[in-house]
């Protein structure tokens, strides 16, 4: 298998001006580490220089390991908060995967299992890096399970992208300050957060779960030819932050994953939508001045 070499950058200008000239790059063959463990460690040069794929695979009787994830350059800034992220969300997953391994060889049931990391990237610019990863595992029964894991990170402050930036972001970067100075936590419910004392930002995740809705009901029905159940649909898309948790970033277009079941059965798998941010602004404030919608 053909393996593209690491290419090492050197900084001599601005991070800006050394990702302008990102695509220029030439591979080359790496030949696969066999760590003493029994894994097979290969790394793939993306279309951006300064990000490589990392490929990690582990074969054993009772189980399958591939986990395939993002690496960026040390160079880039906030690289290590970006590369951390990915490790510990793959590192708790396996972990739980590898647990439940070691009591099913205990009882001796069906093996092997499977556990495979795979991720998308969305958008890498010197503003930010967003990209999806995938985790599946199988641990018996009808079918595994897939988790899906959005790493949205601002680059020059290595801090994470949140929902409720976003919502800044098309208030034109003018939003009223939270009345505690707790961090806001896009995971958590509205009810439940600093966030939901914001001028706006409930009106705003309505306006969102408003557009989401229809799209998502059409999606549903083109990929299984029927119409979704509509209250599991109601439900999923409530206007709550957790609803909305499952998203990356390409320009100011916000695309929207959704977990197995949230929205609808196993068989319909984990539908995406993407959304203008403009979209929703719009129809955030036609509802806030009573506009036509």
């Amino acid at each position: 298998m053909r393996r593209a070499a690491v290419v090492a950058t050197v900084f001599t200008a601005s991070f800006a001006a050394v990702f302008g000239a990102i695509f220029s790059a030439s591979c080359t063959t790496l030949a696969p580490l066999h760590a003493p463990d029994g894994r097979i460690i290969t790394e793939a040069q993306t279309d951006h220089r300064l990000l490589r794929s990392r490929s990690v695979e582990l074969h054993t009787a009772r189980y399958t390991v591939h986990k395939t994830f993002p690496v960026l350059d040390a160079g880039i800034p906030s690289a290590p908060v970006i590369n951390t992220r990915v490790e510990e969300a793959i590192r708790a997953a396996e972990r739980d995967f590898l647990q439940a391994a070691a009591q099913a060889a205990q009882l001796e049931l069906h093996a092997p299992w499977d556990f495979v990391v795979t991720w998308t990237l969305s958008e890498f610019t010197p503003q930010r890096f967003s990209a999806l990863l995938e985790i599946y595992a199988y641990t018996g029964g009808a079918h595994g399970s897939t988790t899906l894991v959005p790493i949205n990170v601002d680059i020059p402050s290595g801090t994470e992208i949140l929902l409720s930036d976003l919502w800044k972001t098309s208030q034109g970067g003018v939003a009223a300050e939270p009345k505690t100075h707790a961090e806001p936590n896009a995971h958590a419910e509205p009810n439940a957060r600093a966030e939901s004392d914001w001028a706006g930002w409930n009106e705003w995740l309505r306006a969102l779960s408003e557009t989401a809705r229809p799209l998502l009901a059409a999606e549903l029905k083109r990929t299984s030819g029927a119409s979704p159940d509509a209250d599991w649909l109601e439900e999923g898309t409530m206007p709550a932050a957790a609803n909305f948790r499952i998203f990356t970033l390409k320009g100011d277009t916000l695309i929207f994953r959704f977990a197995q079941y949230q929205v609808a059965p196993y068989s319909s798998g984990m539908p995406q939508i993407t959304i203008p941010l403009e979209a929703v602004r719009q129809l955030a404030q036609s509802r806030k001045t009573g506009a036509p919608q």
